[in-house]
Protein backbone atom coordinates (compact mmCIF):
# COMPACT_ATOMS: atom_id res chain seq x y z
CA UNK A 1 0.00 0.00 0.00
CA UNK A 2 1.68 3.23 -0.81
CA UNK A 3 0.64 7.30 -0.26
CA UNK A 4 1.03 10.25 -1.10
CA UNK A 5 2.92 12.25 0.86
CA UNK A 6 5.28 15.89 1.38
CA UNK A 7 8.39 15.68 2.67
CA UNK A 8 10.87 18.21 3.35
CA UNK A 9 14.15 16.97 1.48
CA UNK A 10 16.48 16.95 4.08
CA UNK A 11 13.70 14.85 6.24
CA UNK A 12 14.81 11.95 3.42
CA UNK A 13 17.77 9.84 3.65
CA UNK A 14 19.56 8.42 0.42
CA UNK A 15 19.66 5.04 0.21
CA UNK A 16 23.41 3.96 1.26
CA UNK A 17 22.35 0.43 -0.22
CA UNK A 18 21.92 1.87 -3.90
CA UNK A 19 21.76 -0.82 -6.77
CA UNK A 20 23.77 1.49 -8.31
CA UNK A 21 26.68 1.30 -5.53
CA UNK A 22 28.90 -1.77 -5.54
CA UNK A 23 29.05 -1.73 -1.93
CA UNK A 24 27.03 0.04 0.56
CA UNK A 25 27.89 2.99 1.79
CA UNK A 26 28.87 3.93 5.26
CA UNK A 27 26.75 6.92 5.86
CA UNK A 28 24.88 10.25 4.08
CA UNK A 29 28.04 11.52 2.92
CA UNK A 30 29.86 8.98 1.20
CA UNK A 31 26.53 7.68 -0.28
CA UNK A 32 26.17 11.36 -1.88
CA UNK A 33 29.83 11.39 -2.91
CA UNK A 34 29.33 8.17 -4.47
CA UNK A 35 25.78 8.89 -6.65
CA UNK A 36 26.97 12.51 -7.44
CA UNK A 37 28.56 11.83 -11.05
CA UNK A 38 28.67 13.44 -14.49
CA UNK A 39 24.97 12.21 -14.83
CA UNK A 40 23.70 13.49 -11.75
CA UNK A 41 25.23 17.27 -12.33
CA UNK A 42 23.44 17.25 -15.48
CA UNK A 43 20.24 16.17 -13.78
CA UNK A 44 20.90 18.78 -11.04
CA UNK A 45 21.24 21.16 -13.86
CA UNK A 46 17.82 20.17 -15.65
CA UNK A 47 16.13 20.05 -12.80
CA UNK A 48 17.79 23.87 -11.52
CA UNK A 49 16.20 24.94 -14.84
CA UNK A 50 13.06 23.39 -15.89
CA UNK A 51 12.14 21.99 -11.78
CA UNK A 52 11.20 18.26 -10.74
CA UNK A 53 9.66 16.07 -13.33
CA UNK A 54 6.08 16.23 -12.31
CA UNK A 55 5.75 12.55 -13.76
CA UNK A 56 8.00 10.77 -11.34
CA UNK A 57 7.78 11.20 -7.74
CA UNK A 58 10.51 9.98 -5.38
CA UNK A 59 9.55 6.88 -3.49
CA UNK A 60 10.24 6.15 0.15
CA UNK A 61 9.93 4.38 3.34
CA UNK A 62 10.47 5.22 6.95
CA UNK A 63 13.25 3.68 8.65
CA UNK A 64 12.02 2.59 12.37
CA UNK A 65 15.78 2.73 13.61
CA UNK A 66 17.03 5.78 11.97
CA UNK A 67 13.42 7.84 12.55
CA UNK A 68 13.88 8.88 9.17
CA UNK A 69 12.69 8.61 5.85
CA UNK A 70 14.71 6.70 3.35
CA UNK A 71 14.25 6.71 -1.18
CA UNK A 72 13.56 3.24 -2.29
CA UNK A 73 13.32 5.33 -5.39
CA UNK A 74 15.14 8.19 -7.06
CA UNK A 75 18.85 8.70 -4.66
CA UNK A 76 20.14 10.77 -8.46
CA UNK A 77 17.16 13.04 -8.01
CA UNK A 78 17.15 13.51 -4.09
CA UNK A 79 21.02 14.07 -4.15
CA UNK A 80 20.53 16.54 -7.22
CA UNK A 81 17.89 18.40 -4.67
CA UNK A 82 19.94 18.52 -1.83
CA UNK A 83 22.38 20.06 -4.26
CA UNK A 84 20.24 22.50 -5.26
CA UNK A 85 19.14 23.76 -1.76
CA UNK A 86 22.71 23.40 -0.15
CA UNK A 87 25.76 25.69 -2.05
CA UNK A 88 27.71 24.64 0.84
CA UNK A 89 27.17 20.99 0.23
CA UNK A 90 27.38 21.47 -3.30
CA UNK A 91 30.96 23.47 -2.83
CA UNK A 92 32.34 20.50 -0.32
CA UNK A 93 32.00 18.18 -3.04
CA UNK A 94 34.83 20.28 -5.09
CA UNK A 95 32.67 19.82 -8.51
CA UNK A 96 33.67 21.60 -12.06
CA UNK A 97 33.03 25.51 -11.05
CA UNK A 98 31.13 25.44 -14.23
CA UNK A 99 28.66 23.20 -13.55
CA UNK A 100 28.27 24.31 -10.30
CA UNK A 101 27.75 28.03 -11.12
CA UNK A 102 24.90 26.50 -13.60
CA UNK A 103 23.18 24.93 -10.59
CA UNK A 104 23.55 27.98 -8.37
CA UNK A 105 21.97 29.93 -10.89
CA UNK A 106 18.63 28.31 -9.57
CA UNK A 107 15.85 30.86 -9.86
CA UNK A 108 14.77 31.22 -6.27
CA UNK A 109 11.07 30.12 -7.05
CA UNK A 110 12.16 26.93 -8.62
CA UNK A 111 14.40 26.15 -5.48
CA UNK A 112 11.55 27.23 -2.91
CA UNK A 113 9.75 25.15 -4.57
CA UNK A 114 11.65 22.04 -4.07
CA UNK A 115 12.47 22.43 -0.46
CA UNK A 116 9.04 20.13 0.09
CA UNK A 117 8.32 17.72 -2.65
CA UNK A 118 5.76 14.89 -3.02
CA UNK A 119 6.85 11.30 -2.61
CA UNK A 120 4.94 8.36 -2.55
CA UNK A 121 5.72 6.63 0.91
CA UNK A 122 5.88 2.63 1.25
CA UNK A 123 4.93 0.46 4.07
CA UNK A 124 8.52 -1.14 4.21
CA UNK A 125 12.09 -1.34 1.86
CA UNK A 126 10.35 -4.42 0.18
CA UNK A 127 6.99 -3.36 -0.86
CA UNK A 128 7.95 -0.67 -4.27
CA UNK A 129 10.36 -3.59 -5.51
CA UNK A 130 8.03 -4.34 -8.20
CA UNK A 131 7.60 -0.85 -9.62
CA UNK A 132 11.32 -0.44 -9.44
CA UNK A 133 12.50 -3.37 -11.22
CA UNK A 134 9.79 -2.38 -13.71
CA UNK A 135 11.46 1.23 -13.81
CA UNK A 136 14.62 -0.05 -14.18
CA UNK A 137 14.92 -3.18 -16.48
CA UNK A 138 13.59 -2.39 -19.53
CA UNK A 139 10.37 -3.96 -21.54
CA UNK A 140 9.58 -6.45 -19.58
CA UNK A 141 7.53 -7.90 -22.32
CA UNK A 142 5.66 -4.63 -22.62
CA UNK A 143 5.06 -3.94 -18.62
CA UNK A 144 7.83 -2.02 -17.91
CA UNK A 145 9.17 1.37 -19.60
CA UNK A 146 8.90 1.05 -23.45
CA UNK A 147 11.86 3.01 -24.98
CA UNK A 148 10.72 5.26 -28.06
CA UNK A 149 13.20 4.26 -31.34
CA UNK A 150 14.82 7.28 -32.90
CA UNK A 151 11.68 8.10 -35.64
CA UNK A 152 9.22 8.01 -32.49
CA UNK A 153 12.03 10.21 -30.63
CA UNK A 154 11.27 12.55 -33.84
CA UNK A 155 8.28 12.10 -33.99
CA UNK A 156 7.38 13.36 -30.12
CA UNK A 157 9.99 16.36 -30.94
CA UNK A 158 8.02 17.51 -33.80
CA UNK A 159 5.10 18.72 -31.40
CA UNK A 160 7.88 21.14 -30.59
CA UNK A 161 8.89 22.44 -34.01
CA UNK A 162 7.11 24.09 -37.12
CA UNK A 163 8.02 22.02 -39.65
CA UNK A 164 8.68 18.05 -40.11
CA UNK A 165 12.35 17.16 -41.17
CA UNK A 166 12.53 16.02 -44.47
CA UNK A 167 13.42 12.49 -43.78
CA UNK A 168 10.28 12.00 -41.65
CA UNK A 169 8.01 13.75 -44.69
CA UNK A 170 9.93 10.99 -46.84
CA UNK A 171 8.70 8.03 -44.57
CA UNK A 172 5.24 9.30 -44.00
CA UNK A 173 4.82 10.18 -48.37
CA UNK A 174 6.09 6.63 -48.88
CA UNK A 175 4.04 4.93 -46.03
CA UNK A 176 0.98 6.65 -47.37
CA UNK A 177 1.62 5.99 -51.12
CA UNK A 178 3.51 2.63 -50.79
CA UNK A 179 2.42 0.45 -48.10
CA UNK A 180 -0.02 -3.03 -48.64
CA UNK A 181 1.65 -3.41 -52.45
CA UNK A 182 0.07 -0.22 -53.32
Amino acid sequence: MSLEIQLDIDDIYLAVDNPRFETHQRNQRLALEKIVDAKTLELAMHIARHGLNPLERIAVYFDSELHKFVTAEGNRRLAALKLISNYSLLDSLGLSKNKTSIIKSTPKEIRDSLKTINCIQFNNKAEPGVWIKLKHTGKNKGVGTVQWNREQQQRFELTYQVSKPLHLQTLDFLRENFQNGH
